[in-house]
């Protein structure tokens, strides 16, 4: 896995996503921003992390990769952006407090309002179906981590998953399970990552049986669809499967990193980065032609896509 890659990857377990995107590559420094834009039809709304100005920053765009909206102007880092089902409100990961805390803010970026207050790092926010709750990732003790739940207007943080493992990249499927990613198959962890669902009673079921590491995983607003980054073919490429499991289908083959695949609002195309036009940028899969579209090209980071 490249050490470069810097997101919703294995080496997760060694330090947070915000951590590693500040040391993996050096910071680009492009310029953004812009007004408020009326997206085109069907294409619906991406956020994401870019860095700008040199830290990163949450930025909203049309579908199309047009209408740059700078959404956060901190001087600390604001990543991993999630949108609320409606795509009003959107949730984030912000150090601007001193460490890696969740916030939530407007879809124009007014409103901020932090979540959690912690003295441990706590990221990977996403909204519940129905914009109530918060499912995040925490490391309480410094190392392991483990998935907690908060309201969506703040308040003390109930736990989700309490096992050795190490738990994290959640993410909700329409009926309120949560998926998440785990190395649980292996005595107190140590086996290589899989993806779980957790269900209503607590138990959580196991949804991929693979030798390789799999992660990031995404479910479609139907709810009949997962996609995920495996590295089963010797890089990160995006797969999808039935979100019963199953057998998966691989969508990309590039010597590159493919990550942070997310549906459109339609469920017609998956929003993802890749490295592989050497920058981390945004494109567009067609998941009926299969056809591949840059949605970003400045030579900032692009990750960590949601799209409403």
């Amino acid at each position: 896995m490249s050490p470069s890659s810097s997101g919703r990857e294995t080496d997760v377990i060694l330090k947070p996503r915000s951590f590693l995107l500040l040391t993996a590559l050096a910071l680009g420094g492009c310029g953004g921003g812009g007004g408020p834009v009326t997206p085109p039809a069907n294409l619906g709304r991406v956020v994401f992390q870019s860095n700008p100005g040199g830290n990163f920053d949450i930025v909203a765009m049309n579908g199309n990769g047009t209408g740059r909206l700078l959404l956060t102007r901190d001087a600390a880092n604001d990543t991993e952006p999630s949108y609320r089902f409606d795509g009003r409100r959107i949730t984030f990961v912000s150090d601007r407090d001193g460490n890696s805390e969740i916030y939530a803010i407007n879809d124009d970026g007014s409103a901020p309002l932090r979540l959690t207050t912690n003295n441990y790092e706590d990221d990977q926010p996403v909204f519940s179906p129905d914009g109530s709750k918060i499912a995040f990732r925490a490391r309480p003790d410094g190392i392991n981590s483990d998935l907690f739940l908060v309201n969506a207007t703040g308040g003390p943080a109930q736990p989700l998953t309490t096992h050795p493992a190490f738990d994290f990249d959640p993410a909700f499927l329409p009926d309120g399970r949560l998926l998440f990613v785990s190395d649980r198959n292996g005595a107190l962890g140590g086996g290589n990552f899989q993806i779980y669902r957790r269900e209503t009673n607590g138990n959580a079921t196991r949804l991929t049986n693979d030798a390789s590491n799999q992660f990031a995983p995404a479910a479609s607003s139907d709810g009949t669809r997962i996609a995920f980054v495996s590295d089963r073919d010797g890089q990160n490429e995006i797969y999808m499967m039935s979100a019963s499991g199953g057998a998966p289908t691989r969508l990309t083959t590039n010597a590159a990193s493919d990550l942070d695949p997310v549906f459109t609002r339609d469920n017609r195309a998956l929003i993802f980065a890749s490295d592989r036009g050497g920058n981390f940028d945004l494109y567009r899969l067609d998941l009926q032609t299969q056809d591949i579209t840059p949605l970003t090209s400045a030579p900032t980071l692009d990750r960590n896509p949601d799209a409403r």
